[in-house]
């Protein structure tokens, strides 16, 4: 169903965002489905289907293995 909805479904002429890049007013801030990544990583589900979709900010749901653990309060949360 996230794959369906990335695909057809996320980005359309009636989005209120929907060709912003193309704004004189410089208001893009890029194109990304939060929606999807927060309903991935909650449910804990595959996104392998999807991982590549331009819409799917796949940084938010998988962790960087290089990225060092920090210690303290705020390593718990994974910051």
């Amino acid at each position: 169903m996230i794959k369906q909805f990335l695909e057809k479904d996320f980005y359309h002429k009636h989005m209120n965002l929907y060709d912003s890049h193309k704004s004189k007013w410089n208001i893009y801030c890029g194109y990304w489905s939060f929606e999807a990544a927060a309903v991935v990583k909650i449910m804990n589900l595959d996104d392998s289907s999807f991982i590549d979709n331009q819409y799917y900010p796949k940084d938010l749901v998988h962790k960087l293995k290089e990225a060092p653990k920090r210690k303290g309060l705020l390593g718990r949360f994974g910051f």
